[in-house]
């Protein structure tokens, strides 16, 4: 992950980024957890994509795609839990 993306994430988990290094910000929990909750949700997004892509490569070449499928399935769910 690119810092660029890190900070969109950031942004989006409502926290104001400082532009100051020489202080440690401190963050309340409720916004680390929003920040790990959406930083889960991209790493989970991407994964889907590589099964998608290899479902797509799997049908290409006349290979079953049950267990890709199933993968990407898996992989969605744990988004809600």
């Amino acid at each position: 992950m690119d810092k660029d993306k890190a900070l969109r994430m950031a942004q989006k988990a409502g926290l104001h980024l400082a532009t100051e290094t020489n202080w440690l910000p401190i963050i309340h929990a409720d916004y680390a957890e929003r920040l790990i909750q959406i930083a889960q949700a991209e790493e989970r997004e991407a994964c889907v994509e590589l099964c998608v892509l290899t479902e797509q490569m799997c049908k290409a070449v006349g290979l079953p795609t049950s267990a890709v499928e199933a993968c990407a399935e898996a992989i969605r769910a744990r988004g809600n839990e």
